[in-house]
């Protein structure tokens, strides 16, 4: 059963619940810690599933019954290892959707959570040949995965919550030291240590801090493991090239499971971010040079005017043209005399946003001129 969610506010760190309808007494809650969230910001949300009766209610589960369930672990868990995992999932979209609309989000693909990195992950479904019975405690998210008699002493009943943070994954480099290897080599022994060496592990994180695009090759990125120095270079380019924080916009976490129920909760990130910008030096489709890209606004009142410094240089304030809403998308197109353009040069951007109640927010990155 999918409907419009309900919103309650919470004392879970003067937050908001955002709940489903009730189907057989089930109810799919999503927890944030705000629904305003700073440029580079982070928030915490959880989703969960609650048994809103006064009595213990036995489900028997399809697991097949919602593909898109296992079908976002792709977007926000490495491995879906969680038996969570295969009741309910979530996934985040950029935008605003409804019951009403949401088709047109699930057409495309959801925010990545995960870093693109090449990992190797067992079974993630194994257990769901085992799991016969789901029963829910009391006004609980507690819940009791069972087999029935004839796989019990394969698959042993296990209890857990009903429970998943919604996070950004991440990569981190650790250390270990090897005291002593001894290597034969044409019948000489050579003993070396002890021995530093890195290595690096990816994970789930604590909080919505960012989110992953993949590489060019629109696969994954391998991280060489074999000296220190690539690893270390390899964790850098990976944040260098696929990691961003969320960009200034209204977002929709979606929570579904395997039952068809449905809840939405809403955030905003406040501010200005860039995104996809380029600088043609000559040549270009249009009078050039010819600078591109989008800008996120997301500000506490309509755009008011918009001004561009590129490498220290003033290139004027441009007054918006009419009212605009507080959060939207602007393709940016425009180009600049001074500094000059050169094929190859590298261009720092700073855009200022003022808005209608006279606040700003600012935003920069870099171009190389092609």
């Amino acid at each position: 059963m999918s409907g419009p969610s309900r919103v309650a506010t919470t004392g879970i760190e003067q937050g908001t619940t955002f709940y489903s309808e009730i189907s057989s007494g089930l109810q799919l809650q999503i927890q944030l810690n705000a629904t305003q969230v700073p440029q580079e910001g982070a928030l915490k949300a959880q989703v969960l599933l609650f048994n809103t009766l006064p009595e213990s209610t036995l489900f028997h589960p399809n697991f097949t019954a919602n593909p898109r369930v296992p079908a976002w672990d792709r977007y926000d868990s490495l491995c879906g290892l969680s038996p969570v995992d295969h009741i309910f999932g979530f996934a985040l979209f950029e935008g605003h959707y409804t019951a009403a609309n949401i088709s047109a989000a699930l057409s495309g693909t959801p925010v990545l959570l995960t870093p693109p990195v090449a990992s190797s992950c067992p079974n993630p479904f194994y257990d769901q040949a085992y799991i016969q019975n789901i029963e829910f405690a009391p006004k609980s998210d507690a819940a009791t995965l069972s087999a029935n008699s004839s796989f019990s002493d394969v698959f042993g009943p296990q209890t857990l919550r009903m429970e998943e943070n919604a996070s950004t994954g991440g990569c981190s480099i650790t250390s270990y030291t090897e005291l002593s290897r001894t290597d034969v080599v044409d019948g000489k022994t050579t003993t070396y240590g002890p021995t530093g060496y890195l290595t690096y592990g990816c994970g789930l994180g604590s909080a919505l801090d960012g989110y992953w695009t993949k590489p060019s090759n629109g696969s994954y990125v391998e991280i060489s493991m074999q000296t220190n120095k690539t690893v270390t270079s390899g964790i850098h380019e990976l944040y260098a090239d696929n990691f961003h924080p969320l960009l200034s916009t209204e977002y929709t976490l979606v929570a579904e499971d395997i039952w068809n129920q449905t809840a939405f909760a809403y955030f905003s990130v406040g501010g200005i971010s860039l995104q996809d910008f380029s600088l043609c030096s000559s040549n270009c489709t249009y009078p050039s040079p010819y600078l591109s890209g989008f800008i996120y606004f997301s500000g506490p009142a309509p755009l008011k005017s918009l001004q561009l410094i590129v490498n220290g240089t003033d290139q004027g304030v441009q007054p918006e043209k009419g009212l605009t809403p507080a959060t939207f998308v602007e393709w940016y197109k425009g180009g600049f005399q001074n500094p000059p353009v050169v094929k190859g040069d590298t261009y720092v951007l700073r855009f200022v946003a003022t808005y209608e109640d006279n606040s700003t927010a600012t935003a920069s990155t870099v171009v190389v001129a092609s």
